[in-house]
């Protein structure tokens, strides 16, 4: 979930599930309760997709995409790069992220 909190679900899943999650109430000081919801619930596409490659360069070319952007620790706030794009028809965005080591232009 990416909080300090667990999440806790009434509900079973297949080991391997991607989730969409709605924060619920909060049960006690490390423990929230969340409810799945589906894609299509969304006007808006909340999410991402992971893929696999053999290298950054393999993974940025096996979709097509409007913008890529990719992240540095010595690059502008992602915040201002989201102003720049002017898209009415976004057909896709890519988030490049570098790794502790080394930068995403590195791993080009």
């Amino acid at each position: 979930m990416g909080l300090s909190e667990e999440g806790v679900f009434e509900g079973k899943l297949e080991e391997g599930t991607r989730v969409t999650i709605e924060l619920g109430e909060k049960l006690d000081e490390d423990r929230r309760k969340v409810h799945l919801y589906e894609e299509g619930d969304f006007d808006e596409y909340w999410g991402f997709e992971v893929s696999r490659a053999d290298s950054l360069a393999q993974a940025l070319s096996k979709t097509k995409s409007d913008y890529i952007i990719g992240t540095s620790r010595r690059g502008q706030n992602i915040h201002e790069s989201f102003e720049g794009i002017k898209a009415d028809d976004l057909d896709g965005l890519k988030v490049a992220f570098g790794g502790p080591l080394s930068g995403a232009l590195r791993d080009l």
